[in-house]
């Protein structure tokens, strides 16, 4: 047989974790059984392109110039459906996966109308929490609801993310599945051997404490807090250096809001930098203030290198750090709290080495990429060998604990379970192993 092909579908490429996602599980699934395809839109204005890494990275991107991100629906969404359709129609894939809003819409609607075998969706994030405003939140709901039930599978990258999925009634228990995201860490494992380079950049001495950002400068990462922060903390300790290492469409914004709050004596905008390891060796602090986080690579990053983490207590992030024992959490939104964390582990220098010890060996257990790739291997493979060569039922989410039409029709069939050959050929086999 030949190998599974898996279409990949995302937004955009723009710098950030589901990019990063996308081109470690590309790169980690054995090539050998899987043919994947990448299919990517275009970058919005301002916004940095991770296109070129990945392709440098050996990860082929086709585009599809019709799919925007904006939460508008209009025109040019229907042109991107028509291109998603015909890609499907020419590389006529085993498996069709989206990531992220947009795509998740259009690459659905699009594998919905070509009888795609199995499709799945994945989740980074969501916008589900009400921070959109009433009516936006409403429709981002309802259409998620709707999807879900155009959906074999949606994956959450966190606990959290998947509680609140099955809060907000977007699908039962039984249909999300929760697969944590890997990353290559070894950069960052061996980055403190670079400690100072950095520094010795900037013009700081070795002694000089800094405290950094890393990540998009969007309104859901909540850099407003950082400088509000940033201004607490130099109230205390006026020796202080602060780094926002990033862009995006708020930049000119946030730029404008520290010059007026005279914070750029102490605080410098590096814009992107794809040296994170060299960053994360000299950071004495990382900061996370996001609104709402999935599970936020940088932190991620840090814990890895060693660099100990303040974070608001939102989202996946609460999957991520446990508080007081690799990291510091705290509650959103509110300065004071931020302030506090950050100089507390800037005083207590032996806090601040047990929380990043602790921190450098949970990270390298949890977050590495062939642990990744086993789960999402795991995962197909059920979804494949569930599929009965038929167009998948699109059915509304059922309560938890109720059985399905699918499952009874395996118990049916004594136990026995479909496995898929190329678009629609399939045998049957006793299998052992329940979908999840």
């Amino acid at each position: 047989m030949r190998r599974v092909r898996i279409l990949r579908i995302v937004t955009r490429l723009n710098t950030g974790g589901p990019a990063r996602h996308l081109l470690a599980l590309s790169r980690a699934l054995d090539s050998n059984k899987y043919e994947q395809c990448l299919v990517a839109g275009l970058e919005g204005p301002g916004e940095d392109s991770m296109r070129p890494f990945v392709e440098a990275q050996g990860v082929h991107v086709t585009a599809v110039p019709e799919m925007v991100g904006t939460a508008r629906v209009g025109p040019r969404d229907v042109l991107a459906v028509a291109r998603i359709r015909k890609l499907i129609r020419d590389f006529r894939p085993d498996i069709v996966e989206t990531h992220t809003t947009k795509a998740g819409i259009v690459g659905r609607l699009a594998a919905r109308l070509e009888s795609s075998p199995i499709v799945l969706h994945i989740y980074h994030g969501h916008g589900l929490d009400g921070h959109l405003g009433a009516i936006k939140t409403w429709m981002a709901r309802h259409t998620e609801r709707v999807l879900a039930r155009m959906s074999d599978r949606l994956v959450a990258v966190s606990a959290h993310v998947k509680s609140d999925l099955v809060k907000y009634k977007v699908a039962s228990p039984d249909h999300i599945s929760v697969v944590e995201p890997g990353l290559d860490l070894a950069a960052m494992v061996r980055c403190r051997q670079d400690r100072g380079a950095l520094r010795r950049e900037l013009g700081l001495g070795p002694s000089v404490p800094i405290v950094g950002i890393v990540g998009r400068l969007a309104a859901v990462k909540n850099h407003r807090l950082f400088l509000d922060a940033a201004a607490g903390v130099l109230a205390i300790r006026s020796d202080v250096h602060f780094l926002v290492v990033g862009d995006g469409e708020l930049g000119p914004e946030i730029r404008a809001l520290a010059h007026g709050r005279g914070l750029m004596e102490r605080l410098m905008f590096t814009g992107w930098r794809y040296d994170l390891p060299r960053i994360y060796a000299d950071l004495d602090v990382l900061v996370s203030c996001s609104n709402n986080e999935g599970m936020p690579f940088a932190i991620i990053e840090a814990m890895a290198a060693g660099c100990p983490v303040v974070a608001t207590r939102v989202g996946g992030v609460s999957d991520l750090v446990d508080d007081q024992i690799t990291g510091l959490l705290v509650p959103p939104a509110q300065a004071a709290p931020l302030v506090a964390a950050t100089v507390r582990l800037l005083a207590d220098g032996d806090l601040a080495h047990t929380l990043a010890r602790s921190a450098a060996t949970d990270a390298g257990v949890r977050f590495n990429t062939a642990r990744m790739a086993s789960d999402m291997d795991a995962l197909y493979t059920a979804l494949l060998h569930s599929y009965d060569g038929a167009r998948p039922t699109i059915r509304s989410p059922r309560p938890a604990g109720k059985a399905s039409a699918r499952h009874a029709t395996d118990a049916d069939r004594g136990g026995r379970r479909p496995v898929i050959a190329p678009w629609g050929r399939h045998s049957t086999r006793a299998a052992t192993n329940r979908e999840d």
